[in-house]
């Protein structure tokens, strides 16, 4: 409805040479203030800012376990009890598997929980402790002895690793070769048997004692060798390199790869964390074991037990 009335004729003129104007303050036609309150005709200039989305999540991103530490009863008068309160699982005997102690080798889509180690530079030694994936083949979901076959199989598939020149010295001064990446992939070994036997005379001592293994690394060249001979050719040589464990890793044997700090793995330390003066507690855990047994009557009895990895 008009709000009052007009000449026609002066509508048209008015409308064809005022609608394209808008009103600087109100953003409105001029026709407006004739008819009444008409929409706009001209379309809103598009906004061109662009919102960034969120970045898409990798579902293989923070998908390591952690394993949590064993807390053990330290007091010697404490006896065991079938309530656990010794703090060992209660199917350590039946459930567990125990694990004991980079140049571009892999396969791609591979994915692998692994350990640096402390003198990597001088052995270019990578500790391999799990396979979360494969060759694209996802392993995760299987069981942690089955995993553990796998990664060995596997590993011991890959060809030999091309060494990497270190870098060259300025004199003929060099004593040692400096590994500039780790080049040897080490599967870290594990124990499916882990009856008080097993602990006793196979397990704990070779967690506490190192063991050695051999590595390929270029030669150290000569006093009288040119320095520019040495870094146009490394030749090649294989070495002994001693590995030092620092304590053991106990895995739930039916339990898939859990990503994070999780209760389907626990790390036993050799030297405790509250000091050297306190009861190691590897040896917490022998004296725990043999409570354990003892009381149950099932002292040297053989059992399928946990998996356990020397570290």
């Amino acid at each position: 409805m008009l709000s009052q009335p007009v000449d026609p004729t002066s509508i048209a003129t008015h409308t064809k040479s005022s609608s394209t104007s808008l009103h600087p303050e109100t953003n409105e036609s001029p026709v407006s203030g004739t008819f009444g309150n008409l929409p706009s005709i001209l379309p809103k200039k598009p906004n061109k800012k662009r919102r960034r989305g969120k970045p898409k999540t990798n579902k293989w991103a923070d998908r390591c376990m952690y394993a949590e530490l064993l807390e053990m009863v330290t007091d010697p008068s404490d006896a065991w009890s079938s309530s656990g309160a010794d703090g060992l699982p209660a199917d350590l005997e039946n459930g567990w598997v125990a694990l004991a102690p980079v140049p571009q080798v892999l396969p791609p889509h591979t994915i692998l929980d692994c350990v640096l180690d402390n003198n990597w530079k001088d052995n270019g030694v990578l500790h391999v402790l799990d396979v979360i994936k494969w060759k694209g083949q996802d392993v995760s979901e299987c069981e942690s002895a089955f995993r553990f076959w796998w990664r060995d199989t596997r590993l011991g598939e890959l060809p030999p690793t091309a060494l990497p020149q270190s870098h060259c010295p300025k004199s003929n001064d060099i004593t040692t070769y400096t590994f500039p990446c780790p080049t040897t992939f080490l599967p870290v070994p594990y124990h499916i048997d882990t009856t008080l036997p097993s602990l006793l005379t196979h397990i704990v001592p070779s967690v506490r004692l190192p063991r050695s293994v051999s590595i390929v690394a270029p030669s150290v060249p000569s006093q009288d060798m040119d320095v520019d001979f040495y870094c146009s050719g490394q030749p090649a040589q294989t070495k002994e390199a001693i590995i030092q464990s620092d304590g053991l890793l106990l895995y739930v044997r039916a339990a898939s790869y859990e990503s994070g700090t999780s209760p389907l793995s626990s790390w036993v330390p050799i030297v405790s964390y509250d000091g050297p003066q306190r009861e190691s507690p590897l040896d917490l855990l022998l004296r725990r074991r043999m409570a354990h047994t003892s009381a149950e009557g099932r002292v040297g009895e053989v059992q399928e037990v946990d998996v356990e990895m020397e570290l």
